[in-house]
C-alpha cells in the first residue's frame, strides 16, 4: 500500500508484455462485447437496477 497525500493505492506489475496481461485482455474483450451489444452499457443497466460488473463476473454476457 502506498499513501500519497490523502490517497492510498496499490501498484501491480507483471513481467509479461502489456498485450498479454489479463487485465488488458479483459478490457479488450469487454470493449468488443459492448460494441456488439450496446444495450449492456452501464447507464442503461442502472435504469433497470442491474450492475454491469455482474454480467462479466463469470466471463459471459447475458
Amino acid at each position: 500500500m502506498i499513501i500519497f497525500g490523502w490517497f492510498e493505492f496499490e501498484l501491480f506489475a507483471q513481467s509479461h508484455p502489456v498485450k498479454e496481461q489479463y487485465a488488458y485482455l479483459h478490457m479488450v474483450i469487454e470493449n468488443s462485447l459492448l460494441e456488439q451489444f450496446p444495450y449492456i452499457r452501464a447507464e442503461q443497466l442502472k435504469k433497470k437496477g442491474l450492475k454491469q460488473s455482474l454480467l462479466f463476473g463469470r466471463g459471459r454476457p447475458i
